[in-house]
């Protein structure tokens, strides 16, 4: 598992208009992503008819 470092990398490469959207991808399926629960679900929103944790 990932410990973040790789993951902020790739979001700063992604924002500064470099780096591979697939590798980016690829570190967040590999890191640990804390998502809130409330009332026994997930938090999510719908944006672009897309629902989004």
């Amino acid at each position: 598992m990932s410990d973040g470092t790789a993951l902020a990398e790739r979001i700063a490469e992604r924002r500064d208009g470099s780096g591979d959207p697939r590798e980016l991808v690829g570190e967040l399926r590999r890191a640990l992503v804390l998502v809130p629960v409330e009332a026994g679900g997930l938090w999510t929103a719908e944006l672009g008819g897309v629902r989004w944790i």
